[in-house]
């Protein structure tokens, strides 16, 4: 699923959240999505560009505005690309920021596994040692924000292999695995 950002975004640091049409379903243990970065935008860098991650059902509609990215909304998670792993309530980057930033040609992933309440991100194929621990319970979509017009990316849901094997490395006997 590919989407482009044109005249969504109106003013400097105006923020636009696209999350799936469908919530993660509840039947699932453990969910996994990639996003590619096909063009970065215009004024992609500091204070706006892309954040990916979980976007709350009670947000489902208000995807506009100063904190339309996952990870600034109340009892969101994201990952900007800049590298820090935000939820809304408490800021945690990541110790080796320069490893964990992402840019145009990059495909991210987001992987949350639900018993475990792990949140887990991927970089070209490879997970990041840092995850976010202690996810809440609840509704998500899984969602991008995008900061910077003209930001292009593609979103794999499981139409197409992941470039990370999530299944493999995230088997789990007691639940079906999504998608």
């Amino acid at each position: 699923t590919a989407f482009s950002v044109t005249s969504e975004l109106q003013q400097h640091r105006d923020l636009v959240c696209v999350h799936a049409s469908h919530i993660i379903p509840d039947s699932v243990t453990s969910y996994y999505f990639e996003v590619r970065v096909v063009a970065s935008g215009m004024g992609f860098g500091r204070g706006c560009g892309i954040s990916v991650g979980l976007w709350p059902d009670s947000l489902r509609d208000d995807v506009r505005g100063r904190h339309a990215f996952p990870g600034y909304a109340p009892k969101s998670y994201g990952w900007l690309n800049e590298g820090q792993m935000l939820p809304a309530h408490e800021r945690h980057n990541f110790r080796r920021p320069e490893k964990a930033v992402f840019a145009e040609n990059d495909v991210v992933g987001v992987g949350w596994d639900k018993r475990k309440g792990l949140l887990i991100f991927t970089l070209n194929g490879k997970k990041l040692k840092d995850v976010r621990k202690k996810v809440r319970a609840g509704r998500y979509y899984p969602a991008v924000g995008i900061g910077s017009r003209g930001t292009r990316i593609e979103v794999n849901f499981g139409q197409t292999p992941f470039k990370y094997d999530w299944n493999a490395h995230h088997a789990d006997a007691n639940g079906p695995l999504a998608p």
